[in-house]
């Protein structure tokens, strides 16, 4: 079986690199790469790794074509995914969001960290956490949701937190932990994504 599938923010570098693991994928049909800015640009001109892989172009984001898809993943900057996916679960597309608009299951916590308003605060309650290391459970909803035709929304750890997670559970599972766990993680500036700001500059990192 085939699924349709579509990534809004496609340009950026995770959305790159999701389109290069869905073009592998034996049962994704990726028929649809949103970019604004980049909108009517080829994909391979954008990324020419990507030379003779594909034929598709960027598209807006509010391209007709999104809602067609069976599954939709969103790579967009944190605040943004709240825009897009009341409307996707609407139409009955079964949506993976990288950002952290719905990662939180708290809303005046995620208020307080990203201070913005979040405006489907409902949906905190019934979307699934993508960390299936730890919460398969949560994956396994989301999947039968799909298969029963009713649309899904998976919110994915980010990078920090997976990590730190993964590395921790044993441990604190085992009991040998007492009180807070502490981690000192360090990043390149990837994460950041491909604009430039003086945080991102060599020298400042």
């Amino acid at each position: 079986m085939s699924y349709k599938v579509g990534v809004i923010g496609a340009a950026g570098y995770a959305g790159a690199e999701l389109v290069r693991l869905l073009l592998q994928h034996p049962e994704f049909d990726l028929t649809v790469i949103t970019s604004n800015a980049d909108a009517g640009t080829a994909l391979a001109d954008a990324y020419p790794a990507f030379a003779g892989a594909s034929d598709l172009a960027f598209t807006t984001h509010d391209d007709p074509a999104v809602r067609e898809c069976d599954l939709v993943f969103l790579a967009v900057p944190h605040t943004a995914a709240m825009s897009q996916v009341p409307a996707l679960l609407d139409a009955g597309v079964t949506v993976v969001d990288l950002s952290a608009d719905y990662r939180l299951s708290d809303k005046d916590v995620y208020e307080q960290w990203y201070g913005a308003t979040h405006t489907s605060p409902e949906l905190l309650a019934t979307r699934s956490f993508g960390l299936p290391e730890l919460f398969g459970e949560d994956i396994e909803r989301a999947h039968a949701l799909h298969e029963a035709g009713k649309p899904a929304l998976v919110a994915c750890a980010g990078c920090y937190p997976t990590a730190t997670s993964l590395a921790s559970a044993p441990a604190v599972r085992a009991g040998w932990t007492q009180g807070l766990v502490i981690v000192d993680a360090k990043s390149g500036v990837t994460g950041a994504g491909k604009g430039c700001s003086a945080k991102t500059h060599f020298c400042n990192a």
